[in-house]
């Protein structure tokens, strides 16, 4: 029951009527109970927000129970159950319709295969023109258009084989170019998501074909003409190569391109370039702090890291701590204020009460940091325990409170141990080696 809830509630009003009309066709739905259960859902419990009983739902499956009956039958249980499942499987049948439907050059390219095989091809003909039609008029220029291409011009191949007794008009070069243009677009992607991780990680993968695919990008202006795998490629060439310089000239790119991709690749090239950035200030290139605001202040007006997903809970704390890093307090507290009832409601409060905590912190309001720290429930992210412990030790270190006098009964005392503890017991080995000198009163490696 909590799975079909779950989905029910996650379509709005336009698709809750559409699946009512998927359920009353027999051609998707051969459940007639599935289908009442549905209009007895919608009715008594989405409409209203009210709670509804397994009575009631009986009822509209056909199974009526007399009032002086207290317990459902298990029979009746089960059945009930059995309904749910149908129904559940119809939800599930009819989103994936709904994402199928949004591929129409998919859709044209599978009909033009059937009427081929039909040997229908003056209507292989038009809707191939149709299809060509809609693919100039795609708004943006990303893998979904490289995979479409491919398959018009390899569509239009065959046509030309079966109709014009194998003297074509596209030739076999024209298909490999757009396949291997296809193939780019993808491949790169995912090398960078892929080199992205190795640094993060710091570990070493073999990936046979990159070598290849990045001499072959140096030479070729013609595959680079299309945006998208030009800043992939200059995407993946920054993060193999690191040079500042090709940094400056990727952005320049990239942000007069943005509007060639919809706001998954948006996102997906600004995270990696704020990650760059992140490496950058690590190796002390203060300016990159400044630079790695700027792709935050970019991706917030954008919104695109909260399209069609939640607020991640990390984005959030990260652009908060490096704009206070350039003591932008008040932009912070702006930035948490609006933004916060975009985060899953799982981890919204903690990542709260610890961004309101840093930025109390940076005013040097220590009562209110800790405060708001104290409000901070336990959360079994490792690194975020450690994080909120650590601007604790903080605040107590740069608070009027402690002195040389008072060190050894401080608090600050316990919470060392009760980390070093934590650390020891739960932190993994490759993130052991920045912990790994930590003593009882070492408070260099947090307070820097």
């Amino acid at each position: 029951m909590s799975k079909l809830m779950a989905l029910l509630k996650n379509l709005d009003k336009t698709e809750l009527k559409n699946l009512d009309l998927w359920l009353r066709s027999p051609l998707h739905n051969t459940s007639e109970e599935a289908a009442h259960l549905y209009t007895c859902i919608r009715k008594k419990h989405l409409q209203t927000g009210k709670p509804i009983e397994h009575r009631m739902l009986l009822k509209y499956i056909g199974i009526k129970l007399p009032r002086s009956k207290k317990n459902i039958p298990p029979q009746d249980e089960r059945k009930l159950t059995h309904i749910m499942h149908l129904l559940t499987v119809q939800v599930l049948k009819f989103m994936t319709w709904q994402e199928i439907e949004k591929e129409t050059i998919l859709c044209k390219y599978y009909l033009m295969h059937s009427l081929l095989e039909r040997k229908l091809y003056r209507y292989v003909s038009s809707t191939l023109t149709k299809a060509k039609k809609e693919h100039e008029t795609y708004p943006y220029q990303d893998i979904r258009y490289c995979e479409n291409a491919f398959q018009l011009v390899k569509m239009e191949f065959y046509l030309d084989m079966l109709t014009q007794n194998r003297s074509t008009k596209t030739g076999f070069k024209d298909v490999i170019d757009r396949l291997r243009q296809a193939y780019l677009s993808k491949a790169l992607k995912y090398y960078c998501a892929a080199i992205n991780s190795e640094k993060i990680l710091k570990i070493k993968q073999d990936y046979p074909l990159l070598n290849a695919v990045m001499q072959h990008l140096s030479k070729s202006e013609a595959d680079k003409k299309n945006p998208f795998i030009r800043l992939y490629y200059g995407l993946l060439k920054l993060l193999i190569e690191e040079k500042e310089t090709d940094y400056y000239s990727l952005k320049v790119d990239m942000l007069e391109h943005l509007d060639k991709f919809d706001m998954r690749d948006v996102r997906q090239f600004l995270n990696f370039m704020t990650n760059y950035c992140t490496f950058a200030i690590r190796t002390g290139k203060s300016t990159f702090i400044e630079e790695k605001h700027q792709l935050y202040e970019r991706g917030i007006a954008l919104k695109c890291w909260s399209w069609k997903i939640f607020f991640s809970a990390h984005q959030f704390v990260q652009i908060v701590k490096n704009a206070l890093m350039l003591n932008k307090t008040e932009w912070a507290t702006n930035f948490i204020e609006e933004h916060e009832m975009l985060m899953d409601p799982k981890v919204r409060e903690n990542t709260l009460y610890y961004t309101k905590a840093l930025v109390a912190f940076r005013k040097k309001d220590f009562d209110a940091a800790q405060k708001e720290l104290g409000k901070i429930c336990s959360t079994e992210d490792f690194l975020y325990h450690i994080d909120y412990k650590i601007l604790l030790i903080k605040i107590y270190h740069d608070s009027e409170d402690m002195n040389s006098e008072n060190l050894k009964k401080h608090p600050i005392n316990s919470l060392i141990e009760a980390i070093r503890q934590y650390v020891l017991v739960y932190l993994s080995q490759s993130l052991g080696q920045k912990f790994r000198k930590f003593k009882e009163y070492n408070l260099i490696i947090f307070l820097s």
